[in-house]
């Protein structure tokens, strides 16, 4: 009997501990499913204020992930380093005269700061410029950067010098021009002199809106209003054996409107068609005294970074005009005229932001049935000056019927 309750004990107690072991690994496998880790990164989490978090929370998931935690650290180190500073009387705060004390420090230091880019910026040195002078070589993307930087600004200076020379570049502008012109004496069919000492100044006003497409490859419609002094000088009249000056004229010259229409061809050669109107808006010895009308090609290639050569072929055509006289009726002013033109040209870019311009001008003058050769020669030196485009031309004329003998030309633009 006493050994049945023996065993009856011996397998209760292997039940119990059977039982116990079981508890104990279901207790193990609840705590694997939330780490120790966790549980006290999230009580350490809940110590922070709700205003805390939402100054440093920068990602916006409502918690301080480690790099959000170092820079809370870092601020609060950069509070209590200025505490420190500042903190005179040394009770651990800032009363209102040691706040003071702080703002000023910080506005004479935002202040030396703006002034310290102020002298940099005036001094023209940027970045890089104290990068070099410090010893510090930039990299080899850098200096690529830099030098294109400088290529395109140049090459748009270059463009707006020529564009004054060449129909092809259209930019808007606005440019002011001075022509004095120094005409050959005159002489009767006898071969006498008739006036002596001619000469004309010419004030050039004129403007260009460019529109319809890209730069370069658009429309332009350029004015042009001339102020014009005229002084003929003196006459002789062989036949009286009289002399005496004609009066000098002054006024409008002829008032003109020019269309254009630009073409890039390839990446070097370009083209342009242009239609100029002319009004007879001057007095008399101020202007052709005619409507003209002046359809235009030009073709430019650019051969080299130096070089560029510019062929321009023109018609012109100018219309007779009649006055109403009261007893002889329509009586005309000027006659028909007709001329075509050819003109090639080169543009030779210079150091300096300069650019030489070489042309010689061809045309063949039909009026009245009677055609006349007319040809010229001009240079001119053009350069850029702070964001101003200014010139110096000469042009010689070797036929001088209707036409000037010498001319100099000051010219000054603007492109916006």
């Amino acid at each position: 009997m006493q050994r049945h309750v023996l065993g009856f004990f011996v397998v209760v107690g292997t039940m119990a501990a059977c039982t116990m072991g079981s508890f104990a690994q279901s207790g193990s496998g609840d705590g694997a499913a939330k780490p120790a880790g966790q549980e006290n990164a999230g009580a350490k989490q809940k110590q922070y204020r709700p205003e805390t978090v939402k100054k440093f929370d920068a990602n916006g998931d409502g918690r301080l992930d480690e790099s959000e935690v170092a820079a809370m650290e870092e601020a609060r180190a950069a509070r209590k380093a200025k505490l420190k500073e500042y903190d005179t009387n040394k009770d651990g705060k800032l009363d209102d005269q040691e706040r003071a004390a702080l703002r000023e420090a910080e506005k004479a230091k935002r202040q030396a700061a703006k002034k310290a880019e102020k002298q940099a910026a005036k001094a023209g040195k940027s970045k890089e410029a104290k990068s070099e002078e410090s010893g510090k070589d930039l990299t080899f993307d850098d200096l690529e950067q830099k030098n294109k930087g400088k290529k395109l600004a140049h090459d748009e200076i270059m463009q707006e010098l020529a564009a004054d020379e060449d129909d092809t570049i259209v930019l808007p502008s606005v440019n002011v021009d001075q022509n004095y012109i120094i005409k050959d004496d005159t002489k009767d069919k006898d071969g006498h002199t008739t006036f002596t000492d001619p000469w004309k100044y010419t004030l050039k006003f004129a403007g260009q809106y460019t529109f319809g497409g890209p730069k370069q490859n658009d429309w332009g419609l350029r004015m042009t209003v001339p102020l014009a002094y005229n002084s003929p000088g003196n006459y002789t009249d062989y036949a009286t054996k009289s002399a005496r000056k004609k009066h000098d004229t002054y006024g409008f010259g002829d008032i003109s409107i020019k269309l254009k229409r630009a073409f890039g061809i390839t990446r070097d050669l370009r083209s342009s068609l242009s239609l100029k109107a002319q009004f007879p808006t001057a007095k008399e010895g101020l202007g052709q005294d005619q409507y003209q009308l002046q359809p235009e090609a030009v073709f430019s290639y650019k051969m080299s970074k130096t070089y560029t050569g510019l062929l321009t072929l023109g018609y012109l055509h100018g219309f007779a005009r009649f006055n109403d006289q009261p007893k002889a009726g329509k009586t005309s002013t000027s006659s028909d005229m007709d001329s075509y033109s050819i003109k090639p040209q080169i543009n030779i870019a210079l150091p300096y932001k300069c650019l030489f311009t070489v042309n010689y001008k061809a045309s063949w003058k039909i009026k009245d049935g009677d055609t006349t050769f007319l040809d010229s020669a001009k240079i001119k030196l053009s350069k850029r000056i702070g964001k101003l485009n200014t010139g110096l031309g000469f042009q010689k004329a070797f036929k001088d019927e209707d036409y000037y003998d010498s001319q100099i030309d000051l010219t000054c633009s603007y492109n916006f």
